[in-house]
């Protein structure tokens, strides 16, 4: 099959997954949240579609305590425990035009699996201990001896890696003990979480995509709080210590963060958050900063720290039902980069060429906007992102948006759909191109012209 017929296979699978109704829910038999939710529809309170929906969540939930009480009855360590888990199947290809150096890469195109596998399980009352694993790639290639460990900003895995139908790497991608503090006055609630860990850093309430990447797993210790003083009003606080690379001979690369946000709802239409983060990394040496200067930070443009502050907020309304409005922005800046001087490479038996003078290039920002429920009909969005070239650090970006360097701006563009309570399909398009093309930004040059599109089918469990 040509690339372009694998394009269009993949993009009438989606959209023959989009045009699929979600299977219709039945009554619960002698049940009596089920009676109740079909008075509801016969009286004309619920409509079809939120009946089936509500009826479909009833049902897992009598399912998921039916377990837990075949567990306790059964006893032993196997009780309490809470599982969750996903697989996403995925298509994706890219499409490049000429980088600044005149090449113009092939056209890539594959097919990729994640699977994620966990539980929590409360030990008592104040402590829960969470592990997940995971699929992913490899550091440092496939092959005996030569996987050094996941890749961290991506747990999905491409058909054909390795040889002849080899076997997957599972990967260790949450392993932590959170420990719920006494709680202090005004109901102000404090949670201790220690080990592999979700960012806690990185917002879900909107694409969060510019300092982190959603898959990276942090390690370390962070402190989170939260209260509430008033109905529909949150504001929370996270204070952390994470080390990104384990040294036995020289000091650890490592970052402390603080976070500050909260949300309100002064009505059912109308919701606004805003969070402030200031990241704050030491000790980085070389071995940290190659691998950032090979995803677009500028050789020299920190030395062995960086301090990076972030600003976000979003205001949700609902103009019409079931067809809310999100919008969104962000805004970063690394205050600790400065200009330099940059050695280009040198051409295979020529001379190397002039020091090439490199900006500060210290800022990144993102705006967008998401509409529609994708619970509901479909969910919409698309949004505009730039990172200059020292903005973050660039090895903790977003992968999919950038692939994951910065000196890069660009679209994406997303739609996505609820077939059921378990299961969903997305579909992504992402554009971007170089900021600045001169001889000193000759490390983000790759791939920098690029269309990259995607289509998932999710299946939780």
């Amino acid at each position: 099959m040509k690339n372009w017929g694998i394009v269009v296979c993949a993009t009438l699978m989606a959209s023959a997954a989009l045009l699929v109704p979600a299977a219709p829910a039945q009554a619960l038999d002698g049940d009596a949240v089920g009676e109740i939710l079909e008075v509801l529809r016969n009286r004309g309170l619920l409509d079809q579609r939120e009946y089936e929906r509500l009826v479909s969540k009833h049902e897992m939930q009598q399912g998921r305590e039916l377990a837990d009480v075949a567990a306790d009855q059964k006893g032993g360590l196997l009780s309490g425990f809470d599982w969750s888990g996903d697989l996403r199947l995925r298509y994706e290809g890219a499409r490049f035009e000429r980088n600044p150096g005149g090449a113009k890469p092939d056209a890539r195109n594959r097919f990729r699996y994640r699977l994620r596998f966990g539980f929590t399980k409360s030990i008592n009352d104040w402590l829960t201990v969470g592990v997940r694993l995971a699929s992913g790639d490899c550091v440092g290639g496939d092959g005996p001896g030569g996987c050094e460990g996941g890749t961290p900003r991506s747990t999905s895995r491409s058909f054909g890696t390795g040889e002849d139908f080899d076997l997957d790497p599972l990967w260790i991608d949450r392993a932590y003990a959170s420990i719920r503090l006494p709680e202090g006055p005004a109901d102000l609630r404090n949670t201790l979480v220690a080990g592999k860990m979700s960012n806690p850093f990185h917002w879900r309430e909107m694409p969060d995509l510019v300092v982190w990447d959603g898959d990276i797993a942090v390690e370390g210790f962070v402190l989170k709080t939260g209260f509430s003083p008033a109905e529909g009003t949150q504001f929370f606080s996270r204070v952390g210590y994470l080390v990104s690379d384990q040294n036995s001979g020289i000091h650890d690369p490592h970052m402390a963060a603080v976070q500050l946000g909260g949300t309100t709802s002064p009505s059912d239409a109308l919701r606004l958050g805003l969070r402030g983060s200031g990241y704050f990394w030491h000790s980085l040496n070389s071995t940290f900063r190659d691998r950032a200067e090979s995803f677009g930070n500028l050789p020299g443009a920190f030395d062995d720290g960086a301090e990076i502050g972030e600003l976000v907020g979003f205001v949700k309304f609902v103009p019409v039902p079931e067809w809310p409005v999100k919008l969104y922005g962000m805004y970063a800046k690394n205050f600790s980069a400065r200009s330099r001087l940059v050695q280009p490479p040198t051409p295979d038996g020529g001379t190397p060429p002039a020091l090439a003078p490199g900006g500060k290039d210290d800022t990144a920002w993102g705006a967008g906007v998401e509409f529609g429920s994708a619970k509901e009909i479909v969910k919409l969005g698309v949004g505009y992102y730039k990172a200059e070239a020292n903005s973050v650090i660039a090895s903790m970006t977003d992968s999919n948006l950038f692939d994951g360097e910065t000196n890069r701006r660009g679209w994406v563009f997303t739609g996505s759909r609820n077939l059921s309570d378990a299961v969903a399909v997305k579909a992504s398009l992402y554009k971007s191109k170089w900021i600045d093309d001169s001889a000193a930004y000759f490390n983000s040059f790759n791939d920098a012209d690029r269309y990259r599109f995607q289509t998932d089918l999710v299946i939780q469990y």
